[in-house]
Formats: structure tokens, C-alpha cells, sequence
């Protein structure tokens, strides 16, 4: 479970003036027994948190599991309207809001996260609230989106990259500043050693092949990004004799195809470009399956930020025949289903890797029409 987590950075930080950082000082915060992850999350995510500390432990989870649930039906709504913006057709939208409904409600990882009690509901909302608004040109509130999600998160900030390809260069801006208000505002809010300990000893364990502090290996089968995936090659040849050392050559081959990973999106970036389409919608569709694969740690509850894009591939069409079409979508349902399962996690990363290679084939292909795009 990950609240005590959060709750106990909160108590650290802002009710005893103590570093957060430190899992031993975590864990002397609860009591019966209860375990306590290292908190890794940037020094400025704490203010977001600071609600916390203003509750005993019990009130507090409950006020947390009622605002992750009241963002989770808002969803609802919002997902709908960012899915088929400026489309206008009614029985488009409906489809539209059917598909929001039935798949947030049996995609497992929504579930596993409000069981651990994790924050991907919070970021998806952010992520969710920056693509509705961005596709309006509604600047100020995407970029406060954008740029809370990165301070909760940082992940997000490879958004950024394929933002300035496309010269979306306000969201751009304004997101660094909203990162830079709360960067600074955490140096005289939170204790004095707070930004040392984070940068001595959590980002360190971000690297990969490395395992943070008091975390799993990174090597977990619940790991589900590059990093996981060959940490579990290196785990496993270490046990038949070394054919496959976590050595630096393994490492290298990990940042070699994150880079991979990153030009891609940079190259569909630029071809979006040329496109007359929802270029926003697009990149938004590529990014977000990036962003899982390339991070050091992906667990299997935050494959909701994979929502969008899953949005995306499903409401799909493509000029061309039914039968293509028709497997086109029996793909993508395979892979969402095997997400969604909770008895075989191995097949995960081969249905993550599946879905970036549908969103790259989608966003880079003048022959697909997703859902914003039917009425232009």
C-alpha cells in the first residue's frame, strides 16, 4: 500500500520539520505495523500533499480514497469531451462516453490503484485536464495541469520534446513556470535538507538496473518498462551462470533503446507536422506509451496514464479495408485485456510495447482518422 507513504512524507515534512527522504525516519512515523515505501517523488510534489498532514492517518486515507474516487467519476465526463473534441456529432460522443464508462470501470489497474491507494487517478486527472484544454487553446489552465503533473510525477515532462516540434511553445513555457513557482516556493516551505536528500539519495536509485533504497529490484515482475524487462534477463541469467550480467553493457543497451525510443517520437513528431489533423491528439496518443516504457519503473498500476491513448487507438478508423479494420480494433482489445488480467503479468510489457507500436503507427499514418478528426 502507498498512502502511508505519502501520509508520512506529509507528517515528516511539514508537522516535524524532517526530511522526508529518509526510510527510517518514514517509518518511525506509523504505528502497528504498518508498511512504509520510501517516498521518491521530487521535494515540490510534497506540497501537494500538505492536505495530508492536517488529518490523523485514518481520516486521512478516507479523505484521500473520497477525492481519488470524486476525480475518477469526473473522469466521466471529462474524457469524453477531450476524446472527441471539436467533433460535434452525437452519436460519435455517445459512443465516446459508453467507451470512457465501461473501460474505467474494468480496467484492472484503476482498480490496483485505489487498493494501494497510489496517485495515478490524480495524475491521469491532470493528464486528462491538460489534453481537454490544450486542444481549445485554453493556455493558462493546460499548462497548471502540465506542470502539476510533472512535479507529481517528473515523467511527464517528455511531453515537453514533441510540445516544441510542434511549436506549441506556450504550454511549453507556462508548464516550466508553474515547475519553477513550486520549486522555489519548496525551498523555504520544506526542511533545509529536504532537495539534498532528495538528490543524494533517491535519484541515484533512478538510474536504471538500480534499485532505490528500501524499494523492490527493479527487476519485480510488476516492473513493466524497459528497465524491468531486461532486469529480469540479467536476474534470471544470473541464476543460470551470467550469460547475461547486469553489467554495463546491459545498461548501455537500456539508454541506447530509451534514445530509440525518444527519436521516434521526435520523427513522428515532425511528420505530424505536415499533417492537416488533431496534431495535439496525436502526439498525446504516441507520448504516453512512451513515457511507461522508457521510465525506470512502471508498475502495473500505472498503466492508467495509458487510458488516453488506449482511448485513442480504440475510436480509431482507417481508410482502408473492413477487415483491416476489423483486426485493427481486435488488436487493440487484446491488448487492453491483457492489461487488464491480473494472473499473468508477464504478457504486460509485450502488450505495453504492442500499444506504442499501434500509437506510432496511428499518429504517423495520413490514413487514420482518429475520432476528433471525423468532422474536419
Amino acid at each position: 500500500m502507498d498512502f502511508p507513504s505519502y501520509y508520512s512524507a506529509s507528517i515528516s515534512a511539514f508537522s516535524l520539520g524532517k526530511s522526508p527522504y529518509q526510510p527510517e525516519q518514514l517509518n518511525a512515523i506509523l504505528e502497528n505495523n504498518i508498511r512504509v515505501w520510501p517516498y521518491l517523488y521530487a521535494p515540490p510534489s510534497l506540497l501537494l500533499f500538505y492536505p495530508l498532514s492536517l488529518f490523523s492517518f485514518e481520516k486521512a486515507h478516507v479523505v484521500f480514497l473520497f477525492f481519488s474516487h470524486l476525480l475518477l467519476i469526473s473522469l466521466f465526463w471529462l474524457v469524453p469531451r477531450a476524446l472527441c473534441y471539436p467533433n460535434k456529432e452525437k452519436k460519435l460522443n455517445q459512443f465516446a462516453v459508453f467507451l470512457t464508462f465501461s473501460t474505467l470501470i474494468t480496467f484492472g489497474p484503476v482498480a490496483w490503484t485505489l487498493q494501494l491507494g497510489q496517485v495515478n487517478i490524480l495524475l491521469l486527472f491532470l493528464l486528462v485536464v491538460y489534453w481537454f484544454f490544450a486542444k481549445q487553446e485554453k493556455y493558462l489552465i493546460a499548462s497548471v495541469a502540465l506542470g502539476l503533473s510533472i512535479i507529481l510525477k517528473t515523467y511527464p515532462i517528455v511531453l515537453l520534446a514533441p510540445l516544441i516540434i510542434i511549436r506549441r511553445y506556450k504550454e511549453v513555457f507556462g508548464s516550466l513556470l508553474v515547475v519553477g513557482f513550486f520549486s522555489l516556493l519548496s525551498l523555504p516551505l520544506l526542511p533545509n535538507n529536504s532537495w539534498t536528500d532528495w538528490l543524494v539519495n533517491v535519484v541515484p536509485g533512478g538510474k536504471y538496473l538500480a534499485t532505490p533504497k528500501g524499494l523492490f529490484h527493479p527487476g519485480a515482475e510488476w516492473n513493466q518498462s524497459f528497465n524491468g524487462f531486461f532486469s529480469k534477463l540479467s536476474l534470471q541469467s544470473i541464476n543460470l551462470g551470467g550469460l547475461l550480467n547486469a553489467n554495463e553493457n546491459l545498461k548501455f543497451l537500456i539508454y541506447f533503446l530509451a534514445l530509440i525510443f525518444i527519436v521516434c517520437l521526435a520523427l513522428t513528431s515532425f511528420r505530424i507536422q505536415t499533417f492537416r489533423c488533431q496534431k495535439f491528439d496525436r502526439i498525446f496518443l504516441v507520448s504516453l506509451p512512451t513515457i511507461f516504457l522508457i521510465a525506470p519503473f512502471s508498475w502495473d498500476h500505472h498503466m492508467v496514464y495509458l487510458i488516453p491513448s488506449i482511448f485513442l487507438l480504440l475510436t480509431c478508423s482507417f481508410e482502408m479495408k473492413p477487415l483491416f479494420q476489423l483486426a485493427y480494433w481486435l488488436v487493440c482489445v487484446a491488448f487492453f485485456l491483457l492489461l487488464s488480467l491480473e494472473n499473468i503479468p508477464q504478457f504486460r510489457f509485450y502488450a505495453v510495447l504492442g500499444i506504442w507500436f499501434l500509437t506510432l503507427v496511428t499518429a504517423g499514418s495520413k490514413r487514420a482518422n482518429l475520432i476528433s478528426e471525423l468532422s474536419n
